[in-house]
């Protein structure tokens, strides 16, 4: 069974592992901008057919081209290219042909992330009615149909840091507040210094705001839907978010895998 590396370029890191029938391995995180100097890293994810851990080509199983999955929300996808100039490497677009039905007027602009993210909530609770909500550098919120099999559109909002800046970097007297990792979003908290005035308005925010779109959502289709978080952000409000599932970070990674899949069944 042949083996696939996929790779999810972040605004702020970049994913990698290797995928063999769907299955993922064992996943690696790269901060942005070290891709390059770290490319016998990112070709060394796992082994690869046998193949020691190392640059591609200097195993002699290595011979053949890597299969290469990418889905790039970043500009440093244009930087990396040459690393992937010999390899079998697929870029998901919006465009192409997908396991599903994308209703969207633009999708030349509809970013690879949030179609990686619905394959994977697809691949992990198959076609049913689902709210998913990735938790990055920006929140995006996406609405796919499973009657339908249909990606029916979403919406994109700042994400906890970059909510945090604005209110430092656009007021005089505000202050940067970071949420330690051991915080937890809990309902219906108030701020009674400022730093936890501005933490809590950012997260109990958040939380109104996706638990806000499900409601109206199913309002407006009369029918239930999943609630999926996923992202890094996500455990936040593991204690707070009721009925939802908390899909594992690599969604994006998942899907990719799922498309792959789907893409060498077709052929």
């Amino acid at each position: 069974m042949s083996r696939v590396l996929l790779i999810d370029i972040g605004n702020s890191s970049t994913k990698i592992c290797w995928a063999e029938g769907g299955i993922l391995g064992e996943q690696m995180v790269i901060p942005a901008g070290e891709e390059i100097e770290r490319k016998s890293e990112i070709f060394g994810a796992s082994d690869h057919s046998g193949c020691t851990r190392g640059a591609p080509k200097e195993h002699p199983c290595c011979s053949q081209k890597n299969r290469i999955m990418i889905s790039s929300v970043s500009s440093r996808l244009k930087d990396m290219m040459p690393m992937f100039e010999e390899e079998e490497t697929y870029i998901l677009r919006a465009t192409d042909e997908l396991p599903f039905f994308i209703n969207y007027k633009t999708k030349e602009t509809l970013g690879a992330d949030r179609v990686a993210a619905i394959a994977g909530a697809i691949a992990l609770y198959g076609r049913r009615n689902m709210l998913v909500v990735d938790m990055g550098t920006a929140i995006t919120l996406d609405y796919y149909d499973g009657e339908s099999n249909t990606f029916i559109g979403g919406n994109i909002s700042p994400g906890v840091r970059l909510r945090a800046k604005s209110l430092n970097d656009y007021t005089s007297k505000l202050p940067l507040v970071d949420v330690g990792s051991d915080y937890k979003c809990e309902k219906v908290r108030l701020g009674r210094e400022t730093k936890e005035a501005i933490l809590e308005g950012i997260m109990q925010g958040i939380r109104l705001e996706v638990e806000g779109y499900r409601r109206e959502i199913e309002e407006k289709v009369g029918k239930e839907i999943l609630l999926v978080l996923t992202g890094g952000d996500s455990k936040y409000f593991h204690s707070s978010t009721k009925n939802c599932n908390f899909a594992p970070e690599n969604l994006v990674l998942r899907g990719l895998a799922y498309i792959d899949s789907w893409l060498s069944n077709k052929a």
